[in-house]
């Protein structure tokens, strides 16, 4: 229990901070797991707007 809180605590404060580079660090897979049992809405979510974000930003140049 006290692990999956610290790194609920930890995706929490990425997202918040910097959600690019969530994904692309190397153990981000198993927190990103772990959250998506708590919370399955809320991370694709954030992680799809940045993605089409950055897709339409390159699609339009």
């Amino acid at each position: 229990t006290r692990r999956t809180k610290g790194t609920q605590r930890r995706v929490h404060r990425n997202l918040s901070g910097m959600p690019r580079h969530q994904p692309a660090k190397g153990q981000s897979g198993t927190k990103r797991f772990v959250m998506d049992e708590t919370k399955p809405f809320f991370v694709p979510l954030r992680v799809l707007r940045v993605f089409v974000a950055a897709f339409q930003a390159v699609a339009a140049k």
